[in-house]
Parts: structure tokens; sequence; C-alpha cells
């Protein structure tokens, strides 16, 4: 993906967590580990992207926040999978969106008059992908005329359907996707 050149490994590459994961790590790391992370280039160019209305939706699989960190704020960005940044109240289901990763502590919502559990957002490998993300999703992919797909194996689905949704789609990963043509 294209966190790699922040150091953070990928998923499906041969150096990938899928074939080398360690125990008790989230993306590779220990979380306190991703505090220190910046964007990449690409994260930084994507971000511009946006700023100059070039492009309309970014859809990311990282749970890294590097896109918001590059500018993307929260609510130009879906979140497929979740994102270790943010957390949801399990009563009002009010999404917040914090600096730093959010901790597992048994933690209540911001607002006093709710006082319900607040949960990390973020889908477990091989868990279900949420509804309400991959619905938005799946609507800004069947508006778009381009989808670009960068660094993505494009084995996970349903992610990996969505590109194919847009009128057209590019991919740009080093290794070969099942969505390749020759």
């Amino acid at each position: 993906g294209i966190s790699t050149e922040a150091s953070i490994p990928d998923i499906r590459s041969p150096e990938g967590l899928e074939n080398n994961r360690p125990p008790m790590v989230v993306l590779g790391m220990q979380e306190r580990e991703l505090e220190y992370k910046m964007p990449t280039y690409s994260h930084v160019a994507i971000a511009e992207l946006l700023k100059r209305d070039i492009i309309k939706t970014v859809v990311t699989s990282n749970h890294d926040n590097l896109h918001n960190k590059a500018g993307i704020k929260f609510g130009d960005i879906i979140d497929l999978f979740g994102n270790v940044y943010s957390e949801k109240c399990g009563r009002c289901h009010q999404i917040y969106h914090r600096n730093c990763i959010t901790p597992s502590l048994g933690r209540t919502c911001d607002n006093l008059d709710c006082g319900g559990r607040l949960m990390k957002m973020g889908t477990r490998m091989n868990s279900m992908t949420p509804e309400k993300p991959l619905a938005l999703a799946s609507a800004h992919s069947k508006k778009a005329d381009l989808a670009i797909v960068l660094g993505s194996s494009m084995q996970v689905g349903p992610f990996c359907e969505l590109p194919t949704y847009a009128d057209n789609m590019v991919i740009c990963n080093l290794q070969k996707t099942p969505y390749d043509q020759y």
C-alpha cells in the first residue's frame, strides 16, 4: 500500500503482515509507533488533488490516519474499515475523531447526557465490513468517471469490487492484481 513508504507494512506482499505477523500488533507495529509516522508523498498528493477539487472522494482501507495527517478532513474520506484515531458511542452512535490513537479503557461518550461506552472504530482482518461506509463508498464509486487504485492487491472483497463500479479504473500497484488486464 501507499503507507509502506512510511514504514507501515502492507498485508499481502511477500514481506507483508499476512506472511510475517508478529503477535499483539496493529498494522505490523505497536500502536504507539503509529503516532510518529508521517504521510508519504502519495498521501500529500491525494490531499492536494482533493483540495483542488480534481478528485471528489477518497475511499481507503487503511487504518493508519496518514490521509488525515496529510490534510484530508474526516468528512472528505471514507475509512472503509475504520481508523485507529476514531471512536464511536455505542448508545448515541456519535463518531469522535481524535488527535491520538484511541485507547481501549472503557471511555464514555463526550456527550454527558448520553454516557454511552466508546468503542474503537476499526475492523479486524476477516471481519465483516461495516455497512454504512461500504454503502457510502459504493454510491460514490457508481457515480465516478474514474477510480484510481493506489497500492492495493485488490484481493479483499467487497473493497476490491468498488473501483469496478466506476466508468473507468486505473490500478497502480507493485504486484499483479486479479483486475489487471494484459
